[in-house]
């Protein structure tokens, strides 16, 4: 007992339990109320980990867990706060669960939240078309383009390819993260052209590129990482690869299955062009 005499605080430390997370401490998420697809940052207390420990988020429907590192050292640090940012959800609520790991041990704490996310502007469908005579995609955000296409106005071989995907208006309220999608189209290969890509856009708006801007077609998300934020699919992009022979065409689809068919019979893959909301 002599040194602990002499070394209390030390003491007292080493004999304590280990600490489980702060009971009941809440979890602050910033903004508070945050807006669809936008990032957020969530913030919580731990005595158990620490800043610069790895965070992993995951949404599984309405429930995003929060699991991070942990250590069982023995020692009691100070509490400290961990911050990690939640690249963007769909609207609605999300029950928050917050688990810490050590080894292949995983507590949930019972600090517990939930956190709103909230609508920005209502989403249109993008209509997808094949003409079985030329070969070639297309797709519309125009309700009146898409109706003078089923009527024949396009010229014949055209029909409704699949249920194509969601995007915002190009004028209106949309999220932020939404971005803008140029038209594009080429007399050469009688064949539009989209992209959300903003030095893709510009490249093509130039002289001499052989396509002609024909504005905004509507606003999408896109994907960070290759990957697409919770409450949405992946829109695939594909390319017919046949500009040698003055037959350039793209195709966007949100079936895995029929991008892979695709590949298969000699499209090439481009990855994911948009995310599409549920």
């Amino acid at each position: 007992m002599g040194t602990c005499k002499t070394a209390q605080l030390l003491c007292a430390l080493l004999t304590l339990p280990i600490a489980a997370e702060a009971q009941n401490t809440p979890i602050v998420v910033t903004p508070a109320y945050p807006s669809a697809y936008e990032p957020f940052e969530l913030t919580f207390s731990t005595h158990n980990g620490g800043i610069g420990w790895p965070v992993n988020v995951s949404v599984d429907g309405s429930t995003l867990t929060v699991e991070y590192a942990a250590t069982d050292s023995g020692f009691v640090p100070e509490e400290v706060q961990v911050t990690t940012t939640v690249a963007g959800l769909a609207p609605g609520t999300y029950a928050v669960k917050l688990f810490s790991r050590v080894g292949s041990t995983l507590t949930q704490s019972p600090t517990q939240s939930s956190v709103s996310v909230a609508p920005i502007g209502e989403t249109q469908q993008i209509h997808a078309f094949f003409n079985h005579r030329s070969g070639h995609y297309f797709i519309t955000a125009s309700v009146a383009e898409r109706d003078g296409i089923v009527q024949g106005m396009a010229g014949d071989g055209w029909f409704i390819s699949d249920k194509g995907f969601n995007g915002w208006p190009a004028a209106g309220a949309a999220p932020d993260a939404a971005k803008p999608v140029c038209r594009f189209y080429s007399q050469v290969v009688n064949s539009h052209f989209y992209t959300a890509g903003a030095a893709e856009c510009e490249g093509l708006k130039q002289a001499g590129s052989g396509w002609a801007y024909e504005g905004i077609a509507f606003r999408a998300l896109i994907p960070k990482g290759g990957s697409c934020p919770g409450g949405t699919v992946p829109i695939w992009r594909l390319y017919n690869d046949r500009a040698a022979q003055a037959d350039s065409n793209h195709r966007f689809v949100a079936s895995g299955e029929t991008y892979r068919s695709m590949i298969a019979n000699g499209w090439v893959a481009e990855g994911v062009a948009f995310c599409s909301p549920n």
